[in-house]
């Protein structure tokens, strides 16, 4: 995966220092990208022996399944489905998984359909893609093996709402839960109680089918109830849950009726809750996270070696305000600099997650990812030792072209020389306007994939 705009980045650093750091650092970033595209998770993932298929380490006989059949969805889907094809062609009976709107071009497959469909508000597209998809399940063979491919997107992608409830109405749902403040456990704790195929119903209708889930993460944490709204996984989560998450947010009166007295009802016990851990449902399913975050930092931690660099791993979990993150790493890369600890210079100080920027006014251009690069340069200034990068791993940062910004001493410098100030742009939400008048934002286009949000701080 290649930096669009790598050059430009790095010619308009003042120094030959800047330039050279700037250079290790988005090459870095590069590998760390290519690490997690769904080709290259899945490339090592699966093999044929003579009487096995090894899939992620799960060994299936092969006289213990007619045929395969492959479902799922995501923005990365399209490419997952792509690999499986080449590894496991003559055994694939038929397919389908739910793309992004505008994307099934760049999918080039024979057996598996590649439907279209709309995020991240559900429309029509989605609903017939799950009824493709329940189709396939229900008239698999009960000696055929299913697999399902999920990456992030796919709790819209798929969306297969209950009786009760509209399309309509899930499209308002998911605005709301959008704009709400909810994190992406409780929004997809709602997904689920009002989907038939979300929260472990996938399994439900595939059951007693075999089914193996191969998954890239794009939650903090990578649980399998939440990554893709869980169709496969045992759900966590109750209609309670569900109820306490529309009054801690306060959207009971935003929301349609419909979804409201549902939740209600499933509160009351009149409407089934999704499957649970104990449910017999799933003792054919097996769900496997081929790719992560921490795919990608340890990518990262193996470069930064092989170059010289002293990594110090932080965590694969980090959230909290975009804000605050850019200042605490900061602190930290001033402590290495100063003290040599907790790691030695040359250093690069690594951490992965997803941080939030919790919006007032009227927000201008930006992502979670451009301000934590620039909260950072506001306490970075004049150290000519530390820059900082910051990326959202599909490529896109907010509202903004760009996937993330990276942040030196020359980028405060060509900011006063342009009369900038990066405090008023960070208070105003403005980042990306930033960065695009001081050749600090990244592009990459749409990568394929999606595992959270990479931070790097190299200290030279």
């Amino acid at each position: 995966m290649k930096i669009k705009n790598k050059d430009e980045i790095i010619d308009s650093a003042l120094t030959e220092k800047h330039k050279k750091d700037r250079r290790v650092i988005l090459d870095i970033v590069e590998d760390a990208l290519t690490s997690v595209h769904p080709r290259n998770l899945l490339a090592d993932k699966i093999f044929v022996e003579r009487e096995y298929i090894k899939i992620a380490g799960v060994k299936i006989d092969k006289n213990k399944f007619n045929t395969v059949h492959v479902v799922g969805g995501g923005k990365g889907s399209g490419y997952l489905a792509e690999a499986l094809e080449e590894k496991l062609g003559e055994y694939i009976d038929n397919g389908v998984v739910a793309v992004l709107s505008g994307t099934a071009k760049y999918f080039k497959t024979s057996k598996i359909k590649i439907i279209e469909a709309s995020h991240p508000i559900p429309d029509e597209r989605c609903i017939q893609a799950a009824e493709s998809i329940l189709r396939i399940v229900k008239e698999a063979d009960e000696k055929d093996l299913i697999i399902c491919l999920l990456t992030g997107g796919a709790s819209a992608l798929l969306t297969y709402p209950v009786r009760e409830v509209s399309l309509k109405d899930i499209q308002q749902t998911h605005r709301v839960l959008l704009s709400s403040g909810a994190n992406i456990v409780e929004m997809n704790a709602i997904k689920k109680h009002l989907s038939n195929l979300a929260g472990g119903r996938l399994a439900q209708h595939a059951y007693p089918r075999k089914l193996i889930s191969l998954i890239i993460s794009d939650v903090v944490g990578d649980r399998v109830d939440t990554i893709s709204a869980g169709p496969t996984a045992p759900d966590q989560t109750t209609f309670k849950d569900c109820l306490h998450i529309l009054e801690k947010y306060s959207i009971k009166d935003k929301l349609p009726t419909s979804v409201v007295d549902y939740i209600n009802k499933g509160v009351e016990g009149l409407v089934a809750e999704t499957p649970k851990e104990d449910d017999p449902v799933f003792e054919n399913t097996t769900n496997l996270v081929i790719g992560s975050n921490r795919v990608a930092l340890n990518t990262i931690i193996l470069k930064a070696k092989k170059i010289g660099l002293n990594p110090l791993l932080l965590t694969s979990m980090i959230e909290g305000e975009a804000k605050e993150l850019g200042v605490f790493l900061i602190a930290i890369a001033e402590e290495v600099a100063r003290t040599n600890k907790p790691v030695k210079k040359p250093a690069l100080i690594i951490c992965g997650g997803e941080s939030t920027v919790t919006l007032k006014g009227e927000p201008g251009l930006g992502g979670r990812n451009q301000t934590v690069s620039l909260s950072a340069l506001t306490r970075i200034k004049y150290s000519d030792n530390i820059t900082i990068c910051c990326i959202g791993t599909d490529g896109v940062d907010g509202n903004s072209k760009a996937a993330g910004a990276i942040a030196d001493a020359d980028t405060f410098r060509k900011a006063l020389d342009k009369s900038l100030d990066p405090l008023s742009y960070l208070l105003n939400f403005d980042s990306n306007s930033f960065f695009s008048k001081v050749g600090g934002e990244i592009i990459t286009g749409p990568t394929g994939t999606n595992v959270n949000d990479i931070y790097m701080v190299m200290v030279s």
